[in-house]
């Protein structure tokens, strides 16, 4: 979803943390942005800060599970 919205908002630079090899839709599973019907494709930077960003979402959705 949010790579939709990054494609239609024109959005020049994407640059994120943590891979999301299960449900990822930029540089894995959907690949929003290589499917024909996008016309729009932003520079892509992933991995920046990879370890300290994979903490912090682990860490997050741990604390919401009971």
């Amino acid at each position: 979803m949010c790579a939709h919205a990054i494609g239609l908002f024109g959005v020049r630079r994407l640059i994120f943390g943590a891979y999301d090899p299960n449900g990822g839709g930029v540089e894995h599973d959907a690949r929003v942005f290589d499917a024909a019907s996008c016309h729009h494709r932003p520079d892509i930077v992933g991995g920046v800060r990879e370890t300290e960003s994979a903490r912090l979402l682990r860490d997050f959705f741990q604390a919401k599970r009971p």
